[in-house]
């Protein structure tokens, strides 16, 4: 079966500040020259069985190891502008790769 939109799922990785596996959803490039990783997640609570929650957090990268079996080549680059009004698609928010 061939891959499609919505076949294909975030590469997983996994990130030592919460101690388990997360889906990388978009590299972001903060105005600072930081990179951060949006990492999601789903959220199970012991006390209640059946419910969950998805949960997004925006994680310093350098706390993310990757998987070897999974592909990271389609996750999405994302680059913020210094001032937070900026929009992100336009030409201000974008900065350079490799800077």
């Amino acid at each position: 079966m061939a891959s499609s939109e919505l076949t294909r799922a975030a590469p997983l990785v996994r990130y030592r500040g919460g101690g388990g596996h997360a889906f990388l959803l978009a590299r972001v490039r903060a105005a600072d020259g930081s990179w951060l990783a949006r990492i999601t997640w789903a959220e199970v609570y012991l006390d209640e069985p059946g419910n969950w929650r998805w949960e997004t957090a925006e994680v310093p990268f350098a706390d993310i190891d990757r998987i070897d079996t999974q592909a990271y080549g389609t996750v999405p680059r994302e680059y913020r502008a210094a001032d937070p009004a900026t929009p992100p698609h336009s030409a201000e928010s974008r900065r350079p790769r490799g800077r």
